[in-house]
């Protein structure tokens, strides 16, 4: 939360590294059928846009700022965040230009992530 993950990941990438953007796999769940639709179940139709996609405003109006209803949906979402991340570890791990394989994700443990897949953690704190 704009402490400045992004911005030292993309310096990774400049390095030679892989980034796996929670974030980004989280945005592009959203587009998947299954996922829309145990979302609109807990939250309603309310939060879909006109074109019957999940806005992701109206859903973040509704989640963030209730502790129960963001559980309910990290409890849909982070589970799928967390396969696609080991998905993409076990691809980039197999790239031998690949310098390492920096994890944008700040919920990694609380998704179920292991210390297996990982060899050094790096916190970014932000005076925010």
């Amino acid at each position: 939360m704009c402490s400045g993950k992004s911005t030292v990941a993309g310096e990774f990438v400049k390095l030679g590294c892989k980034v796996i953007d929670a974030d980004k796999i989280a945005r592009e769940l959203l587009e998947k059928k299954t996922i829309r639709e145990q979302i609109v179940v807990l939250f309603g139709r309310t939060v879909l846009d006109s074109e019957g996609k999940i806005d992701s405003k109206k859903l973040a109006g509704v989640v963030f700022g209730n502790a129960d209803k963001l559980s309910s949906l990290n409890k849909i979402i982070h589970p799928f965040v967390l396969e696609r991340a080991e998905e993409l570890i076990e691809k980039y791990n197999r790239q031998n230009q690949v310098k390492a394989i920096v994890l944008d994700m700040p919920y990694w443990r609380k998704s179920g992530g292991t210390n297996d897949a990982i060899n050094s953690f790096l916190s970014i704190v932000s005076g925010n």
